[in-house]
């Protein structure tokens, strides 16, 4: 399941670097946005897209700026880009008071990473630093 999972993390990070100049774009909110046709990914080319409410279960909301999203089979894939490691910090210890049990979890001076469990849910955290802030891909299995 963990290498399906990357899998499709890693196909949604090649489709996002191919189709940040495709069309057709909307608006959507401060965002410019495209939309596959059948909906499964988003990709913010300006802005941030908000956060998918629908897709995400009980998570809560992470405060930052979504620049893709897909969603395939019951999983939900964002990049959130400009994270600072506090807000990460204050995230992973949000979830894991909600119950989420980490299965693995690595932190390196430059990258992050936890993969948890809670009843069927399967939550990806990947934190890659860039200074004072980074790239956090978020993973959701509903």
């Amino acid at each position: 399941m963990q290498k399906r999972l990357h899998l499709f993390i890693l196909a949604l990070l090649m489709l996002t670097l191919l189709l940040a100049s495709c069309s057709p774009f909307k608006k959507l909110g401060n965002a410019k946005v495209y939309n596959s046709p059948d909906g499964s990914l988003s990709v913010a080319t300006k802005g941030s897209l908000p956060w998918p409410k629908s897709e995400m279960g009980n998570l809560p909301e992470f405060k930052g700026n979504i620049e893709a999203k897909a969603t395939n089979d019951g999983i939900t894939v964002m990049t959130i880009a400009d994270v600072k490691k506090a807000d990460l910090d204050a995230y992973v210890s949000q979830v894991k008071s909600m119950g989420f049990t980490p299965t693995l979890e690595t932190d390196t001076s430059d990258y992050y990473m936890l993969l948890a469990e809670k009843d069927d849910h399967m939550l990806s955290l990947q934190y890659a630093i860039d200074g004072d802030k980074g790239t956090l891909i978020l993973s959701y299995q509903d």
